[in-house]
C-alpha cells in the first residue's frame, strides 16, 4: 500500500474515525485545521483535542527491526513544534500493522518520536492502543 502525503493523512483520519465509532466515542471534526486539531473526541463533558499522525515506512536507523517506526510530530512544511495546548493527544497510526499509539501531549517533548512494536524498550509502549485514555475516567 502506498500513498502520497495527503492521501495517507486522509486514510489515517478515516481509520481514526472508524475506531472512535467502534468505541462509541463522540467525535467532531473542525472545519479548519489551523490550530493543530484534527478532531475533538470524548464523552459527555470530557472532550480531548486530537492530532492524528501516521506512517507506513519502517525506521531506516534500525534495519534489523522492521517493526520500528519514526514519526515527525510537527506542523507545516518546516515541521515546527506544536505549542502547549494545541492538542491533548497525538494519535499515531502505524498503517502497516494497524496499530495506534494514543500519546498525551505532555509525553511528546521532541520533534521526532520512535516506536517499536516488539520488545520492551519502546518509551511509548504503555500508549499502544490506549483508547481508554480518550474515555471518561
Amino acid at each position: 500500500m502506498e500513498f502520497d502525503n495527503n492521501s495517507q493523512g486522509v486514510y489515517a483520519e478515516s481509520v481514526f474515525i472508524t475506531e472512535c465509532v467502534k468505541r462509541r466515542l463522540n467525535i467532531y471534526q473542525p472545519i479548519l485545521d489551523n490550530h493543530g486539531v484534527d478532531f475533538i473526541v470524548g464523552e459527555s463533558d470530557t472532550f480531548h483535542k486530537i492530532q492524528v499522525k501516521s506512517t507506513l515506512r519502517s525506521d531506516k536507523r534500525y534495519k534489523n527491526s522492521p517493526a520500528s517506526f519514526k514519526m515527525t510530530i510537527g506542523r507545516g512544511a518546516n515541521s515546527r513544534l506544536y505549542d502547549e495546548g494545541d492538542f491533548d493527544f497525538c494519535c499515531v497510526y502505524i498503517i502497516k500493522y494497524d496499530v495506534w499509539y494514543i500519546i498525551p501531549f505532555d509525553e511528546i517533548r521532541v520533534r521526532t518520536i520512535r516506536v517499536n512494536l516488539v520488545g520492551d524498550n519502546c518509551k511509548y509502549r504503555s500508549y499502544q492502543n490506549a483508547w481508554h485514555l480518550l474515555t471518561k475516567n
